[in-house]
């Protein structure tokens, strides 16, 4: 298949060849400091694949065209190479590992004056990570991380010196066996988590304060005043990268939709950002290398207002290194830049590896790289926006697809269709919403119209996202040998063989009906009435669709993670909250559905009281815009009754597809569970952060 043979002879590259030794250098690192010989072995066996690829290398990149390398030279050239590569090993070991946690690094006591290094901001508060100052009433010397979870209400920044008044929870040799999380915490080289309420963690001196926090303040204050709230959220969310601004109930018809990726600063907000001296400058006829250096200094500074995720640093760094070799009139390649960019991002942090994010952005750019002429070769015959686009998602897919379903257990085929038209309608709305910024100083008239756009574009996408989050194409993840081979009739085409163009179309549509078959077959549901056990009796769910309301009290937060579990397998995506008992325990429990489900409404007794407990819960229902309905419920009721007042307070949000999960999508894959040990396939660092009090 000529289509797809020079995007495989591409891919041996010395960049490559460095990203590879890194990743290596990287398992093999955290392996051996956190006792886990599968990534260790892993980490070898890359570095063996190097070593068996750096000779073809070298072969094709011979200078004289066409000529093969003598063994003197070949020989020469594979020394000093291989002697690079190990350096670079040596150098992202030690740099990989010098941050490391080992529970015997930082003594018993702890000094309770922190410096705050970095916070981010999550949807019920925020995590700050800080460094132990030393202390001088105590044995404790300081230089040791913890992280802190920082209540809503407290503002901290970077640069910060607080003082918490609280013991905190020490990471031990056998939570990092057992727990990923923790596990994670330990490569970031934090020893202790603190869970401090808001009078227990006070500001001792202020930091200096900094100039993208006064940035994003005042883009904040125009973008509020401009936009309608809905379209202002949806733009604060694209602008900083963080999906915290907007309503859970929006973003779960976007996850729904699978086009959660459109909210992630990415490539597509780079490449906006970057055109903008190139549509203010190019019709003056500046010299192109001033264009792509001022380019790249915008892109530098949207990159610095942001959170800095991933997807984005990815996304900057490949322009960076695109620009700077336009400018040197060096010779460019997408692979080399993407390769080299993976390589820098891990070296700075070499954590991100392991990360969702860091497979998800790169898979779905290396996916689009090596497979979209391809694609787009197969849907000649469409349109070609729609061939394009439909190239796009499904080159992405091909490595999307098994990161998602090994990360969190699931499969979404409405992204095939919705990509279609969110991904210009945000485009649109980014680019609009811009235009109205830079206007608005300016010109009342332009500044409305630009707004009115913008709020039409974002409306629609929001729209088309809401019909495609109701198709029912979003499932749960089957084990791994029911969707095996769709998946590989999926990959066929790409094969190098020598296949007509209808034949491959025929494998790609024969492996998406195969796929959708199996998971609707698979697809789990409630009964309509239906009772969970719990400790001290059971609560009682109504389930209609993908929406649910639980009536009763849940005493453990245990108990309340089980039930969030259960929902979620029988694809229950939407939850109303009914508590006729709102004690302490209770509230703890619910308070953790709140955070683990898209809560729309909540019932509460009338005879509650006022607690810390009943404080926070408001909070984040408060963050979620839900509004208590308070009102008297009676505790004792027959099972007739109950499902009476159930049937009455039953309140659907609106038609939207199930959320669907099974317990371990590697269970068609037994070898997965023995190389890694205590892995799930889909456990979440986030569900076990919520679980914490």
């Amino acid at each position: 298949m000529e289509d797809c043979k020079p995007q495989y002879a591409r891919l041996l590259t010395p960049s490559l060849l460095i990203l590879l030794v890194t990743v290596s250098a990287i398992l093999c690192s955290f392996g051996r400091l956190t006792s886990r010989p599968s990534e260790t072995l892993i980490g070898v066996m890359l570095c063996a694949a190097c070593l068996g690829a750096l000779r073809p290398v070298i072969v094709r990149r011979t200078p004289a065209a066409g000529a093969v390398p003598g063994a003197a030279f070949t020989g020469r050239a594979f020394l000093l190479s291989a002697g690079a590569l190990a350096l670079l090993f040596i150098a992202v070991s030690w740099r990989t590992g010098k941050n490391v946690y080992r529970p015997t690094d930082i003594a018993p006591a702890y000094s309770a004056a922190q410096k705050v290094l970095s916070v981010k901001k999550a949807r019920y508060g925020s995590r700050a990570v800080a460094e132990e100052l030393p202390d001088p009433d105590s044995k404790n010397l300081g230089a040791g991380r913890s992280l802190v979870y920082v209540p809503a209400g407290v503002t901290l920044g970077a640069g910060d010196t607080v003082h918490i008044d609280d013991t905190p929870r020490p990471i031990t040799p056998s939570d990092i066996e057992a727990s990923a999380y923790k596990r994670g915490l330990a490569r970031l080289g934090i020893g202790r988590v603190y869970y401090p309420s808001g009078d227990r963690l006070w500001l001792i001196r202020e930091g200096d304060g900094s100039m993208k926090n006064r940035l994003r303040l005042s883009l904040e204050k125009s973008i509020n005043a401009l936009f309608p709230a809905d379209t202002a959220r949806l733009l604060k969310s694209l602008y900083f990268g963080d999906k915290n601004y907007m309503d859970k109930l929006t973003l779960e018809r976007y996850r729904l939709a699978g086009v959660m990726h459109v909210l992630a600063a990415s490539g597509l907000h780079v490449g906006i950002i970057a055109s903008i001296p190139l549509l203010l400058l190019a019709p003056l006829r500046v010299d192109r290398r001033i264009i792509l250096t001022l380019g790249v200094a915008a892109a530098a500074l949207y990159l610095y207002i942001t959170d800095m995720p991933v997807s984005l640093m990815r996304a900057f760094i490949m322009f960076a290194l695109y620009g700077i070799l336009s400018v040197l009139s060096i010779g460019r390649s997408a692979l080399n830049t993407l390769f080299l960019s993976g390589a820098l991002i891990l070296l700075m942090f070499p954590d991100e590896l392991y990360g969702m994010g860091f497979q998800l952005s790169f898979g779905a750019t290396l996916g689009i790289l090596l497979f979209h002429r391809t694609f787009l070769a197969m849907l000649a015959g469409s349109p070609r926006f729609v061939g394009n686009a439909m190239a796009l998602t499904l080159s992405a897919q091909t490595i999307v697809f098994p990161v998602l379903y090994f990360h969190i257990g699931e499969v979404n085929l409405a992204g095939f269709i919705s990509n279609l038209l969110v991904v210009p309608a945000v485009g649109l709305t980014l680019v609009a919403s811009l235009g109205t910024l830079a206007v608005s100083p300016f010109s009342g008239a332009l500044a409305a119209a630009g707004r009115l756009i913008t709020h039409g574009a974002a409306t629609a996408g929001s729209a088309v996202a809401g019909l495609m989050a109701g198709a029912g194409l979003h499932f749960a993840a089957p084990p791994a040998g029911a969707l095996l081979l769709p998946y590989l009739c999926y990959l066929a085409p790409l094969l190098p063989f020598g296949l007509p163009a209808r034949a491959r179309l025929a494998l790609l549509s024969l492996s998406l009906a195969a796929a959708l078959a199996v998971l609707v077959h698979s697809r789990p549901s409630l009964p309509e009435h239906a009772d969970f056990p719990v400790i001290g009796g059971h609560v009682h769910i109504l389930a209609r669709a993908d929406h649910a309301l639980v009536y009763g009290s849940i005493a453990s937060i245990a108990d309340a993670r089980d039930l969030a579990d259960h929902l979620e397998e029988n694809g229950v995506a939407t939850l109303q909250l009914c508590i006729p008992n709102a004690d302490f325990k209770n509230l703890i429990s619910f308070g953790y559905l709140v955070k683990a489900s898209t809560v729309t409404g909540c019932v509460l007794d009338a005879g509650y009281t006022f607690s810390r407990a009943m404080t926070d819960f408001m909070e984040h229902l408060g963050r979620d815009s839900v509004r208590p309905d308070i009102r008297p419920l009676n505790r004792r009721l027959s099972d007739n009754e109950l499902r009476g007042l159930c049937e009455t307070l039953f309140r659907p949000p609106g038609k939207m597809s199930p959320r669907l999960k099974v317990s371990s999508p590697a269970a068609g894959f037994p070898f997965l569970s023995k190389l890694f040990p205590g892995w799930s396939g889909h456990s979440s660092a986030e569900k076990q952060a919520l679980s914490e009090p």
